[in-house]
C-alpha cells in the first residue's frame, strides 16, 4: 500500500470527517513533513490517532481542528484553511468539496469584517511600531483589498505577487517595503531598517 491508503486505513478505525494532505508532500516537492489535516467532530481521539500515525511514518504531521471551527475558518477566508483545502482528501471528499463551494467568492459581510481588521490592526501598529503588527496590518489590508476583487488571498508566500496585482496608490519604494514586511515573517525576505515605518505610513494612505 502507498503511505496514503496506509493513513486512510489506519484513520478508519476512529470518527474522522475528512482527512486532507496538503503541502510540499503533495506538490511532489522535497519535503521533511508530511503535513495532514484532520476533520473531527470532537477532539476525544487526538491523542490516539497521532500515535496511529506516528507508527505509520515519523514524518507524519497532523493537525486537529473540529468540523465546526473548520467550516468557520473557511467561511471568514482564512487563507491556512483555503490553502488546505486546495489539498488532497483522502477521507471525506464529499464533505471537502461542499467547503471547497461555500469558500467561493467572498461576501460583502466577510469584506466588510476584514476591512474592519486592517482598520483596528493599524490603529494598534501605530501606536506600538512593532513588526509584528506591522505584519498584520498589512496582511489584513492585502486580505481585504484581494477580496474586493472577488478573490481569496490562499498563498502567504505570494503576498508580493498579489501586490502587483492589487495596483496600489503608492510608491515602488512602499510596495517593496509592504511586501518585505509580508514576506519576512516566514523567511523569505531580509527588512530594512524603514520598512515598519514606511509600511504603516503607505497602509494609511491606503486605508485613506
Amino acid at each position: 500500500m502507498t503511505i496514503e491508503e496506509t493513513i486512510k486505513d489506519n484513520l478508519k478505525d476512529f470518527s474522522v470527517t475528512a482527512a486532507i494532505l496538503f503541502g510540499s508532500f503533495i506538490e511532489k516537492k522535497e519535503y521533511r513533513d508530511i503535513d495532514i489535516m484532520i476533520v473531527l467532530e470532537t477532539m476525544d481521539d487526538i491523542d490516539l490517532i497521532s500515535d496511529a500515525l506516528f507508527n505509520i511514518d515519523a514524518r507524519i504531521d497532523p493537525s486537529f481542528i473540529t468540523s465546526i471551527a473548520f467550516e468557520e475558518n473557511i467561511s471568514i477566508g482564512d487563507p491556512f484553511y483555503l490553502n488546505v483545502l486546495k489539498g488532497k482528501p483522502i477521507i471525506g471528499s464529499v464533505y471537502i468539496e461542499r467547503c471547497r463551494k461555500k469558500a467561493g467568492t467572498p461576501s460583502g459581510e466577510i469584506i466588510q469584517r476584514y476591512f474592519d481588521l486592517s482598520v483596528r490592526a493599524h490603529r494598534k501598529a501605530k501606536i506600538t511600531r512593532e513588526y509584528f503588527d506591522c505584519y498584520v496590518s498589512c496582511k489584513f489590508l492585502i486580505e481585504y483589498l484581494m477580496m474586493r476583487k472577488g478573490m481569496y488571498v490562499t498563498d502567504p508566500h505570494r503576498y508580493d505577487s498579489y501586490l502587483c496585482e492589487l495596483g496600489l496608490p503608492v510608491s515602488d519604494e512602499d510596495i517593496q517595503a509592504i511586501s518585505r514586511i509580508l514576506m519576512h515573517r516566514r523567511g523569505d525576505a531580509k527588512l530594512c531598517d524603514s520598512d515598519v515605518e514606511r509600511a504603516m505610513m503607505a497602509v494609511e494612505k491606503i486605508l485613506e
